[in-house]
């Protein structure tokens, strides 16, 4: 009886706090996959309604607890023009399950890789009034089954500090995977990258993240790291602290390799931290990186394991050239890669789904 009084009370709490309806005003209700700690429905869900509500639109955003009945009632107190479901992943964010309500699907990862959640994923998209996709290639599976359909980047807020300078950093060479170990093509590929540096006796210590003290975790690090070179782990952290966590870094990694999996569908993920805080990218020219880093300006674009040493140490050498590369990228998630960018891009599509 207690905890369905608290969930009725925070109900009511998010009712009297939805914003009054004005004429002329565009509305959209939003379904985050996550809360607040993940970073897509952070960003996408979250920091997006706030976003879009500067651009004057009416915004809410239903909590991933409420259930069916809840979210029904919050439909109808707060009838939204459209909703704004992200991906098919919570398994309430379905659109037949709100009948007249004109939703439009989110996904920004590569979902229909999952057996488990591709079913429920093209149903959603039938049912929809269209998508947005974060990448080229997810949003080439959405267009087989809704239209129309639009690529819109993840962007992230820019921090309010800037980045301490590159000068005096130490050489901490990261990667900054979400799940290392379920990533193992890149963790093929980044192995004979540090072998190639450890042959050549470069100076560096090597970061990486989400550490979750498994034997699956420390057996990936025997594979990745070669035998004496320093290295660290860090746990996995809050978006805050893992910013922060960046301001010591040198050079940030972000290998793709394994395209027909989860790896085809990504965009930026954590290139948008290494870019706030920053750290110098190198990446492939794969997926939709290429449209946005240009090599030698805002990042550095590789392909061969040699490349990519070659490019670590060229960084490695040089924190005038990482300063210099660096202040570019921020410059470009400004324009690019922020929230702010984002929203512009959603604004347009969403005015042009208004019934």
């Amino acid at each position: 009886m207690k905890s369905r009084l608290g969930a009725l009370g925070r109900e009511l709490a998010l009712h009297l706090a939805l914003p009054r309806r004005r004429a002329g005003t565009p509305s959209v209700l939003f379904f985050p996959s996550q809360g607040t700690d993940d970073g897509a429905a952070r960003l996408r869900a979250y920091a997006m309604a706030r976003e879009l509500t500067a651009l004057g639109w009416r915004t809410a955003v239903c909590p991933k607890h409420l259930g069916l009945a809840a979210r029904r009632r919050l439909v109808r107190r707060f009838a939204p023009d459209l909703a704004v479901m992200q991906t098919a992943r919570h398994p309430l964010n379905r659109p037949h399950l709100f009948p007249g309500l004109r939703v439009v699907i989110d996904l920004d990862d590569a979902d229909y890789i999952d057996p488990v959640s591709a079913e429920p994923l093209v149903r959603a998209l039938q049912d929809s009034v269209g998508a947005i996709a974060g990448s080229r290639s997810v949003a080439r599976f959405c267009r087989r089954y809704t239209a129309p359909v639009t690529v819109v980047w993840t962007g992230t807020p820019p921090s309010a500090d800037a980045p301490p300078a590159q000068q005096g950093r130490p050489p901490v060479v990261t990667w900054a995977a979400s799940s290392p170990v379920g990533s193992p093509h890149e963790v093929a590929l980044l192995a004979q990258v540090l072998d190639r540096l450890a042959q050549r006796g470069v100076d560096l210590r090597f970061r990486v993240y989400s550490d979750d003290g498994s034997e699956g975790y420390r057996a990936m690090m025997a594979r990745l790291v070669p035998a004496g070179m320093p290295c660290e782990t860090r746990a996995f952290m809050g978006y805050e602290a893992f910013l922060g966590s960046l301001d010591d870094v040198a050079v940030g990694l972000a290998p793709l390799v394994d395209l027909d999996g989860f790896s085809g569908g990504k965009s930026f993920g954590k290139v948008l931290a290494y870019i706030d805080r920053g750290v110098p990218v190198v990446t492939q020219p794969v997926v939709d990186h290429p449209l946005f880093f240009r090599h030698g300006e805002n990042g550095l674009i590789v392909d061969t394991v040699d490349e990519w040493a070659d490019a670590i140490v060229v960084l490695l050498a040089d924190a005038a050239k990482r300063d210099g590369i660096a202040a570019v990228a921020r410059a470009d998630l400004r324009t690019r890669l922020s929230t702010e960018a984002a929203a512009r891009l959603t604004d347009r599509f969403l005015r042009a789904l208004l019934p």
